[in-house]
């Protein structure tokens, strides 16, 4: 019987298995091999694959998710080790101003949602530089190429942040992560709104609500749509 691998263990108690004297070189070519392994075996398979394929990738599987558990452990070890070296009121001044920061992003990304787009186009994130590359929003020539697109999102990006989180931009390492999780989020509680409000909207048309969401081929066929 295959067993699942334990995650509820205290991180403590998760142990890394490379001695002192582990050639690290050797480590990074192991763990190379691994993926690749894994990712050779997770492909699409078939419906009537063999019941020893299957294990096969579920055991790979489950080896990624316990070395994963347990490099997480001995992270989580080593930040907390980190943490109790500093004193208690630097420590708690660095997590109100993280805090703050987040919050001063949410409310920039609430503006970008509403003035301009509801996602993060690739390549936004790292931003490099904060010299904003002031484009013409109004010109056609902003969808000419990947970079010219880029520049725009910038451009709009910069017309909503406010001066003194232009350096932050590129000092805090998580401006991308926490800017993208807020948008998408927030893009999350418009379309709730919207959902809510459409038969509201749609009433007048006596439209059934679950035929505003339907795929355009079937509204094409759904007489209620003519």
């Amino acid at each position: 019987m295959v067993h699942r691998p334990l995650q509820n263990q205290d991180d403590d108690d998760v142990l890394s298995d490379k001695g002192p004297d582990s050639d690290p070189t050797t480590d990074e070519d192991s763990e190379a091999s691994d993926a690749e392994e894994i990712l050779s075996a997770l492909h699409v398979l078939a419906a009537d694959t063999d019941i020893t394929e299957l294990r096969k990738v579920l055991s790979l599987c489950q080896k990624a998710l316990t070395d994963a558990c347990g490099k997480l452990g001995v992270a989580k070890k080593d930040v907390r080790t980190l943490s109790t070296a500093l004193p208690l009121r630097k420590r708690q001044g660095i997590m109100n101003k993280t805090e703050l920061l987040k919050e001063d992003i949410g409310r920039v990304v609430k503006k970008f949602a509403i003035l301009y787009r509801l996602w993060v186009i690739d390549g936004l994130f790292p931003i490099l530089s904060v010299n904003n590359p002031d484009i013409d929003l109004q010109s056609a020539t902003r969808w000419d190429s990947n970079k010219a697109k880029s520049n725009a999102v910038l451009t709009e990006l910069f017309m909503v942040m406010p001066q003194l989180l232009h350096k932050d931009m590129l000092k805090y390492k998580s401006f991308g992560s926490v800017f993208t999780a807020t948008l998408n989020q927030e893009r999350s509680n418009m379309l709730c709104v919207v959902k809510e409000v459409s038969p509201l909207v749609f009433a007048a048309l006596k439209v059934p609500d679950a035929t505003i969401f339907t795929l355009s081929a079937r509204k094409r066929d759904d007489p209620e749509m003519k």
